[in-house]
């Protein structure tokens, strides 16, 4: 009778302890994931941990890859903004310096063309004293519109406005002979025909003819009150607006030059009767 009464007695301090350690995993658990964070935020960043210790701080690479792009941006001819770096590299990824005023001097920066692969050697100071050698390189490409066309042109066809599409495209490697600017093509020939989506170099255009070979023209000499003129035949393979072509006078029979000024009319100094 007395073993049953101290059983049951027994059993609210056994409910009560099973209560507490309950509680107690369940406060240990509402932690884990701050303690797991925080681990994490340890491990991640192992050089700034060890670099507080030490009263050090770190050069992080971002920082590097902002000095690399200032320096080798800093005598370029173009907009900064069309330049983007590619393939960044240093031979000492997120170094740790000792705390105080962090500047730098440059050694060295090759090659000198303005774009590719581009090197630069960096010594990092603290307090005007060298802390640190560092390598870098990076790939420099220059970014800009370009003109497609927007169907296909065939060789000998004047272009319109609409038959030309702007596209923004890395250009590191197409060259210089590159129009920009649509109103720079409109109203050219093509040269050779050019698939829809082509990019329209200056080479593939050419200037409209006003006048052509063996056309009859208006050859035009003097000003004013003393402007006479003569018919004419163009010689050779004609030529665009300013351009200078050759043209037998009619009249005289002789070859002369004249600059053409408008569709089926040239100017001449002298007409040579």
């Amino acid at each position: 009778m007395m073993n049953g009464l101290s059983s049951k007695k027994a059993c609210p301090k056994a409910a009560s302890l099973q209560t507490a350690e309950q509680d107690t995993a369940t406060g240990l658990l509402k932690w884990l994931p701050v303690f797991l964070a925080a681990l994490m935020l340890l491990l991640s960043c192992p050089e700034e941990a060890g670099a507080k210790k030490q009263n050090k701080r770190v050069i992080r690479t971002g920082e590097m890859k902002n000095l690399f792009r200032q320096t080798v941006t800093s005598d370029l001819p173009w907009d900064k903004n069309n330049i983007k770096i590619r393939n960044f590299t240093t031979n000492h990824p997120d170094p740790a310096v000792a705390r105080g005023e962090l500047g730098h001097r440059i050694v060295s920066l090759v090659p000198e063309r303005f774009l590719g692969r581009r090197y630069l050697t960096v010594i990092y100071t603290v307090d005007g004293r060298d802390q640190l050698k560092v390598k870098m390189s990076g790939d420099v490409h220059r970014y800009g519109n370009v003109l497609c066309a927007a169907s296909r042109l065939s060789r000998g066809m004047t272009l319109e406005k609409d038959q030309i599409i702007t596209k923004y495209r890395d250009i590191t490697s197409l060259g210089r002979d590159l129009p920009h600017n649509p109103e720079e093509i409109t109203g050219k020939v093509a040269k050779t025909t050019l698939r829809p989506g082509k990019i329209i170099y200056s080479h593939n255009l050419e200037k409209k003819k006003l006048v052509i070979r063996g056309e009859m023209v208006s050859i035009i000499a003097g000003s004013g009150p003393l402007k006479v003129s003569a018919p004419g035949e163009v010689e050779h393979n004609g030529g665009a607006l300013g351009e200078t072509v050759k043209v037998k006078n009619l009249m005289s029979r002789r070859i002369i030059n004249a600059r053409v000024i408008e569709e089926g009319m040239v100017r001449a100094g002298m007409l040579n009767y």
